[in-house]
Formats: structure tokens, sequence, C-alpha cells
């Protein structure tokens, strides 16, 4: 599988976590943990009907003994699984389970999510390399506090530097780098129609709030979240310096920008999935959007690598209507408007990372969109950290003292047992199939790539960073595992590439 990357961001410190992907390295490892869990679970139902009867099965026995406590907590035996199932499998943990007040949700995953999360932390504590240089740098909130906003000026200065759609572009692209999303959004792939190559996807995105509802909607809750935007924005300016009325004047022009953009986001939900979306030359996508300056776009978000007709061939415009409707709406909004809009989603993406005064301004933007009512333990923000912003690097350094190379290989066997059995059984035993269909498959079953765990060779972890700037580690993170990385097409992987999320 082609490697996806993008300008989706690596990790968003405004808001709390809404979904877990902990680690690349632990995906085989939790859908076994998830397939013991629900065998234990109907399996302590046999047992609890066969307690009574003289002919209790030993090895079911011997397998309810290895089932972990906390799953057998989780269950409330008094419920008829036939009747109720998730009320017998979950019921106990319903009933006794609050969601952490630095939370946003809970669910009965989160026990082991923790674990990995304290295993992680306690591995990074001591690791010497890139991965513990990032964490204690995100860790020393001193230092944090004592380099104030000085971070984040080469950042206001790039803003500032718009004074056409044309730089307007490029700045775009500067944050796409570092996997900030202003009005629209990128990522490379495999193409649909020809897997061993790959191409560029752009997609509509540029909303700083959670749906396009938050905008569009005029409920008392919706009109609430507006005000409460407005007013996060408002101060987070003033922390930078910004005087009561420009501070406000950014939080105004953004939020009606971001509602023109979130009144087209849905412009291409009845799309034919069927039928695939445009596709442009770097020479002639200017032609249809010739506001967005794409040609100066792919040029600077491939870091100057890029020749225009030479390398992106294809390039898949996944929101055509959407970009049509951004094209006409930079036509009129003013470059001042845009660079406010700039500045709130910049702020909106890497509040997280300021000093104290920012945490408690997203603190309360999160108790009114999320219902968190405390911070995250910096110890805890710090590894979420780590484990979202290069992942790969988290998984190596957990892989190599949790996931030894003989578990790995056990894996690997018992998948490529799975694939012969099938191959056999396919070739025997499948009546529906035609002699041409089932050597077709055959040969599909064979391509199949199948890694686990982690990669048979780890990739070159060229990122500096420093044990002292969070800021700047962040973004160099970001610009490495993302958009800084877009170069000239890359040849198709061989063997075909670990993927990480």
């Amino acid at each position: 599988m082609a490697t996806t990357y993008g300008s989706f961001p690596c990790e968003d410190p405004l808001r709390p976590r809404r979904s877990r992907n902990v680690l690349l390295s632990l995906v085989a490892v939790s859908a076994l943990a998830m397939s013991a869990s629900i065998l234990a679970l109907m399996s302590v139902h046999s047992a609890a009907m066969l307690q009574s009867s003289p002919r209790v099965d030993p090895e079911m026995s011997a397998f309810l003994s290895s089932v972990p406590s906390h799953v057998l907590k989780m269950l409330n035996t008094s419920a008829d699984p036939c009747e109720d199932f998730h009320q017998f499998a979950c019921g106990n943990w319903e009933n006794g389970t609050q969601i952490p007040a630095d939370e946003a949700s809970w669910d009965y995953t989160d026990t082991d999510t923790a674990f990995v999360e304290h295993a992680n932390h306690e591995l990074l504590v001591t690791d010497e390399g890139i991965a513990g240089k990032y964490y204690r740098a995100c860790l020393n909130l001193t230092q944090v506090n004592e380099l104030g906003v000085a971070p984040l000026q080469p950042w206001l200065k790039l803003i500032d530097s718009v004074t056409d759609l044309a730089s307007l572009s490029r700045v775009v692209a500067e944050f796409h780098r570092a996997e900030m999303s202003p009005l629209f959004s990128f990522h490379v792939h495999s193409d649909p129609k020809d897997p061993s190559r790959s191409m560029l996807f752009v997609h509509s995105s540029g909303l700083n709030l959670p749906s396009s509802e938050d905008y569009l909607s005029h409920t008392a809750s919706t009109l609430e979240h507006k005000a409460v935007y407005v007013t996060y924005i408002t101060n987070a300016f003033k922390l930078v310096g910004f005087s009561d009325a420009d501070a406000a004047l950014v939080a105004s022009d953004s939020l009606a920008l971001e509602t023109e953009l979130a009144k087209h986001m849905h412009d291409d939900d009845d799309h034919n999935p069927d039928d695939l979306p445009p596709r442009y030359s770097a020479a002639d996508i200017d032609t249809p959007y010739p506001n967005l300056y794409f040609t100066e776009y792919l040029t600077t978000v491939g870091g100057g690598r890029l020749t225009v007709g030479l390398t992106w061939d294809q390039i898949s415009i996944n929101s055509p209507n959407y970009f049509l409707q951004l094209n006409a709406l930079l036509s009129t909004t003013p470059i001042p408007k845009l660079k406010n809009y700039l500045r709130a989603t910049l702020l909106s993406t890497v509040g997280g990372l300021l000093p104290e005064p920012f945490l408690e301004n997203n603190l309360v933007f999160n108790k009114a969109f999320w219902g968190t009512l405390q911070h995250t333990p910096r110890w805890q923000k710090c590894t979420r950290s780590v484990q979202h912003s290069m992942p790969l690097l988290a998984g190596k350094i957990f892989v190599e003292k949790y996931f030894p190379p003989v578990a790995k290989a056990y894996a690997q066997d018992m998948i490529e047992h799975i694939r012969e059995a099938f191959a056999r059984e396919m070739a025997s035993e499948v009546g529906w199939m035609d002699a041409k269909i089932k050597k077709v498959a055959a040969l599909k079953l064979a391509a199949m790539f199948f890694e686990v765990g982690y990669p048979a060779q780890w990739p070159d972890f060229d990122l500096h960073v420093t044990d002292h700037t969070y800021f700047d580690n962040y973004m160099a993170a970001c610009r490495w595992r993302g958009g800084g990385r877009l170069g000239p097409p890359p040849p198709p992987p061989t063997p075909p590439q670990f993927w990480a999320p």
C-alpha cells in the first residue's frame, strides 16, 4: 500500500481527543485483544450455564482462568445475553464508569489505551533519541512559559507577507506543509485507476469549529458556540499582544469567512461515488480555479521541488463545486480579512503549544464544546503529542520492549497459514467461482501484502528536534510527517510500504 500523507493535522492541541489512533504498532495487538475479549464474553456466559451441569469442559475452565479480570468486571451476568447482549457484555462497566474530567468521551477500550500511554510515558522519560527530546521539550512548561509568544512570531510575519492572492496561495501552502488546513487540504495516495503510482488529492476544508452546522444553524446551542469561538479567538490575540479592537476584528473576520466556507462545505455530498472526481495536470489546474494560484501552491508545498507539467500530472479535485465557490469567494474577499482568517486558523491549531494563559483560554473553549472540565495532565498530553506527531518513532521504542521479533514472526506465520488455508478452500470447495475467476482470485491472494506490528525496515527519521523548544519541534514533526515531504511523485514501493496513520 502506498504511503498516505498530507495536510491533515498530526495533533490538535486545542481540542481534547475524541478518537484514539494511539500507536500504529498496536493495531494488530489491539485487534487480537478485542477478539479475545469477545470470546471471553461469550465463554463466560457458557460457563455460567454449565456450572450446574456435571459436564464442565476442562478446556473452557482453563480458558476462563486466562481472561483478564478487567474484562470480567465489565459483565452484568444478571442480564440475559440472548435478550440484551450489550447489557450483558458492558452493563457493569457502564453503571460504574464516569467520563474523566479531562476527557470528552470514554469507552471500555480506554483501559487498554491508558496502559499504552503509561508504558509509552515510561519509555519516553529515558529515551535519548528524537522522541525523548520531543517529549521533554513538551513537558518543560517552564521553558514554554519563558519563551512566551516568540515561537509564534515567524508565522505571524509570514501572514503579514500576504499582499495578493498569489502570495496568499504560497502562505496557505506553508500552512499545509505544517499540517494546518486553511481553505482546503490535500493528501497523497495511490491512484484509484493505477495503484502503482501516487497522485495528489485536494479536499474541501478550512473550518475551525467542528462542523458546518456550528456556523449555519441558529439554535441556542450553535449561537452560544459561535459566541464562545469569537471570545476564544479575541482573548487569544489579546494574549499575543493585539489591541482589543484588532483582536476582536481577527475573530469577527474569521467567523464571517468561515461561515461562507461552511455554506459550500457540502456542495459535493450528492456526488456519485462511482464517478471519479475531475483531474488536472499541474500545467492546467489554474484554468478552472485561477484565484487559487495552484501553480504557486504546488511549488511551495513541495518545497520548490515541483516542476509544472513534469511531475504531478494527475491532481484530483475531490470537491469540485466547493472549489468553484472558493475561487469566486477569493475574488471578492479583501486581503486583510483573509489574513485575519489565517491568524485565527493558526491560533486555533497551535494554541495548545503556547504558555499557560493560552491553555486556560483553551480550557474555556473545551468546556463549551466538549464538556471537558480540567486540563489533561501534562505528561499525558506530551505522550499523546509524541504518539500523534511521530507515530512510527513512538511505536519503535514501544515494540522494542513489548512486541519482540518472536511475537511478530508468530503472527506472520499464523497469517500465512490462513492465506494457505484460504487458497486450498477456494481451489477445492468454492463452487460459485468458475476456473477463470478462481485463477484471478488466487493471483490477488498471492499478491496481498501483510505486515504485522511494525515495518520490516524502519524509515530514516531525518527529523531535527531539541529538548527545549516544544513549538518548533511540533512544527518540524508536522512538516516531516506531512506536507514538507511532498516532492516528485514517489516510485511504487517495493516492497509495499507500512502505512502510518
